[in-house]
């Protein structure tokens, strides 16, 4: 599947907040052209806070922008993870975020060249 696109400028930061078992995004207006995914510029930082009464595990696979399974992240309520995607290509990429415990917890950032 090819990564999503849009003709307004890509985000230079995403906020997603953890809530009900799910990634949402604070803002992000025509950059995030569904409920599930959004799209950002090459090194902008993405920062997940949790407003759960109980502890979130995020993670990503994503060659490059790895994080939250060689060293779990445990985020409890109101506690935020920062982290700096990446695109070494020339093509935009898929950043797919999870949660180790949640499986239901799913996202995906598009992140251009």
């Amino acid at each position: 599947m090819k990564p999503c696109l849009v003709s307004t400028p890509a985000l230079p930061h995403l906020n997603l907040i953890l809530y009900r078992k799910r990634y949402t995004p604070l803002r992000g207006g025509a950059s995030c052209p569904s409920p599930i995914e959004c799209v950002v510029r090459n090194h902008a930082t993405l920062t997940i806070c949790n407003r759960d009464d109980f502890q979130h595990h995020p993670a990503s696979l994503a060659k490059g922008n790895e994080f939250g399974f060689a060293k779990e992240i445990v985020l409890r309520r109101g506690q935020c993870f920062s982290k700096r995607l990446v695109n070494t290509t020339r093509e935009a990429i898929r950043v797919k975020l999870y949660d180790r415990i949640h499986s239901q917890e799913r996202f995906i950032v598009t992140v251009t060249p």
